[in-house]
């Protein structure tokens, strides 16, 4: 049975442009804050929900069967960019660090969340694990969905522009950061593929480089999938001064120069076709 806190947040939600105003002012204020993303892929992980994504409004809280896995390689494995895989056998410190990104109860910060349309069941879950595991559970929950809509994306980068180069990155090895339309700092790599098994060092460095250099009131700008959830999650934890942004695939049409997720070719961009190995 829902409680409370589930039931009011399966009947409304923050939606993307509030949820953009609410960061964006926090931005303006300097007031810190950690912003992550459990859209479906994350939501499937930290709620063990195996098989292929599914558009579903049926709620009621689901548990694998056996082993959950989870493969992010796109059709016949032909998926060219931010490839990722879960196996709950296999990757036991990944899920309980990504519970530990959702379950977090730091002021100003915020575990966001799918909306309540097509993905209501991702949704639901997540929602399920947050009353089931917080003691203060959050007033309002974001919408994950914030970066793919048209008005917000471009929001996204005037706020970037404005803020240049107090900007430091955090993205795929194989992006080209050169044609990005902002200046920014430092430039940190996660591998092209399973970068949660490769590159957990970088909570390190990275937090030891925000100590080195004083960085303060920054906007770190993070596009590593699931991971980002970790890393943003445990470098706040460390040094909170400044503002964690998931912004999922928001800079890959610079980055690439190629929609990589169809919802890019809606953002306004010159059109490009989306081959079958950037699914």
């Amino acid at each position: 049975m829902m409680g409370n806190f589930v039931d009011d947040n399966m009947k409304t939600y923050t939606g993307i442009n509030e949820s953009w105003d609410i960061l964006d002012k926090k931005i303006e204020e300097g007031t810190p804050f950690c912003y992550v993303r459990f859209n479906e892929g994350e939501s499937r992980m930290v709620a063990n929900i195996p098989g292929r994504l599914r558009r579903s409004t049926k709620l009621e809280k689901q548990k694998a069967k056996g082993n959950c896995t989870i493969t992010k390689y796109g059709p016949g494995h032909k998926r060219k960019f931010g490839r990722w895989s879960y196996n709950e056998q296999k990757d036991k410190d990944f899920l309980r660090m990504m519970r530990e990104s959702l379950l977090e109860e730091g002021d100003n910060y915020f575990a966001s969340c799918c909306d309540n349309t097509g993905y209501s069941n991702y949704r639901y879950q997540v929602l399920l694990l947050m009353e089931e595991g917080m003691k203060n559970l959050p007033k309002q929950v974001l919408s994950a969905h914030m970066p793919h809509s048209k008005g917000v994306h471009w929001k996204m980068f005037d706020c970037f522009k404005k803020h240049q180069p107090k900007c430091q990155l955090i993205v795929n090895e194989k992006g080209n950061v050169d044609n990005l339309p902002f200046k920014f700092g430092n430039v940190w790599r996660v591998a092209n593929e399973e970068a949660h098994r490769k590159n957990m060092d970088l909570v390190d460095k990275i937090s030891d480089t925000i100590e080195k250099e004083g960085i303060r009131n920054n906007l770190f700008l993070c596009c590593a999938g699931p991971f980002s959830n970790i890393l943003l999650h445990q470098i706040w934890k460390r040094q909170p001064n400044n503002f964690y942004l998931d912004i999922g695939s928001t800079l890959d049409y610079y980055m690439f120069n190629s929609p990589t997720r169809g919802w890019l070719n809606k953002m306004g961009y010159p059109e490009k076709p989306r081959g079958k190995d950037l699914r």
